[in-house]
């Protein structure tokens, strides 16, 4: 049997690391055109106008959170702000990252 992308109920939520562009920004775009709860996620908030734009029109489904995944921290912090969020589904789509790229 194969997984379909979702539905319209809007009880589906979704949290995908890593919205900033290309794949990730792709799969928000889905997901919203199907009715989910998108939690997405970007290292910078210099992108916060574009994905503004993309959030245009969809009745408030689209969240952003700001998360550096080297930053064992900031993964911790993540967690408390969605608490209280049930998630779905979980999409990690972030940079490939090397040894040297975590910090404490």
């Amino acid at each position: 049997m194969q997984a379909k992308l979702g539905t319209t109920d809007r009880r589906h939520t979704i949290l995908i690391i890593g919205i900033s562009r290309g794949i990730g920004r792709g799969l928000a775009a889905e997901y919203l055109r199907r009715g989910w709860f998108v939690i997405g996620t970007v290292r910078s908030s210099a992108v916060a106008p574009e994905l503004e734009a993309m959030a245009a029109g969809m009745a408030g489904r689209l969240r952003v959170e700001r998360l550096d995944m080297p930053r064992p921290s900031a993964i911790g912090t993540l967690r408390e702000r969605l608490a209280d969020d049930r998630l779905d589904v979980l999409i990690v789509n972030d940079r490939i990252v090397g040894a040297s790229d975590w910090t404490a």
